[in-house]
């Protein structure tokens, strides 16, 4: 169940990440620059209706939620996409038999228990994607909700009733 030495500290800490309330600094930045642009989309574009600047709101503030959060196999989204264009940029694209020197961050020791692996694989839950697709959905969510909000339930009943050969209202 446990490690050979309880007294041990974790091995995923940094020490010189620093920040308030435990939260480091990289994502309070990305989140504080985030909703100030939401409200922006939401209080100042006048032009457009309001479910559409609900909608993309929303979708602005999660997914700097994501983005500051989030993470793509254990390494934050900005990382993976500097490793992703270094590799892309790279001549060759296939080497054969090279071994990285870097530990894989997905890796599980071998003698971890069944708890500690769970454990393990369920501290990974802020994968990025997930909390991209989920900002996706809030944003649809919360376009519908507006929309239906301003009108569009009237527009909807009288959209059906046309379809059922209702008259009354």
């Amino acid at each position: 169940m446990y490690s050979r030495n309880p007294f041990a500290p974790p091995a995923n800490v940094d020490v010189a990440e620093r920040g308030i309330l435990g939260v480091d600094y990289r994502k309070i930045v990305i989140f504080v620059a985030a909703l100030p642009l939401a409200l922006g989309v939401i209080v100042l574009w006048k032009n457009g209706p309001l479910y559409l600047r609900g909608a993309i709101g929303v979708l602005i503030a999660f997914v700097g939620v994501a983005l500051a959060f989030g993470q793509i196999n254990g390494k934050t989204p900005e990382a993976w996409f500097f490793d992703f264009l270094a590799y892309a940029r790279r001549r060759r694209l296939h080497l054969h038999g090279y071994v990285r020197g870097m530990m894989d961050a997905r890796s599980v020791r071998l003698d971890m228990g069944i708890e500690e692996k769970a454990a393990v694989q369920a501290s990974a839950a802020t994968d990025f994607f997930l909390l991209t697709a989920n900002a996706i959905g809030m944003a649809a969510l919360t376009g519908l909700t507006l929309w239906l909000y301003q009108s569009g339930a009237h527009g909807l009943q009288l959209w059906w009733n046309s379809l059922s050969g209702i008259t009354s209202l």
